[in-house]
């Protein structure tokens, strides 16, 4: 899997896929994201709830964003996993809630794990929700994460900038 060769422990992979139903329903460009927790393993929340799958198993999408943490601390690697693994269990928010304490989605996971970043979140239905396009937003200009990779159909762009980014996120 091509995937999975450009993957490090704890990377931030976001997916789109065109042909799932649910991108209909998720605002922005990307409809899904996981962590990457190493051994050929992923953490995410599909709506049967969160689930370690493999890399095989999470990458059913056509188009991948690979966001990379910085020089992470041993300690806030232990936190995020701690964090990662505490969410096991927990069912899908169908209402899509950001501050439901016992219900998450996808992306949910990932402001939970990690948690010392300012998560941006809109208003919508009467919710506070964080969609994909919305971590990364609040990923772009800080330091401490690396876009490593982008990957449409098989084709790669490694390391895309900012501006590049910038126009995915206003495709739908």
């Amino acid at each position: 899997m091509l995937l999975r060769s450009h993957l490090q422990e704890y990377d931030i992979v976001l997916q789109k896929s065109l042909t799932h139903l649910t991108e209909k329903f998720i605002p922005g460009y990307f409809g899904h994201v996981g962590v990457y927790l190493g051994n050929d393993l992923m953490i995410e929340t599909p709506r049967t709830g969160v689930r370690i799958c493999s890399t095989e198993e999470f990458s059913n999408g056509e188009i991948y964003l690979i966001v990379r943490p910085v020089n992470l601390s041993e300690s806030q690697k232990q936190k995020i996993k701690t964090s990662l693994n505490s969410q096991m269990g927990k069912k899908y928010d169908f209402n899509f809630d950001s501050q439901s304490p016992d219900r998450i989605v996808c992306s949910d996971l990932v402001c939970l794990a990690y948690d010392y970043i300012d998560w941006q979140s809109k208003k919508r239905a009467g919710h506070y929700i964080t969609s994909p396009d919305d971590l990364v937003r609040s990923l772009l200009d800080r330091p401490d994460f690396s876009f490593e990779m982008y990957i449409n159909l098989g084709q790669f762009i490694s390391k895309p900038d900012s501006a590049f980014i910038q126009e995915l996120l206003k495709k739908k």
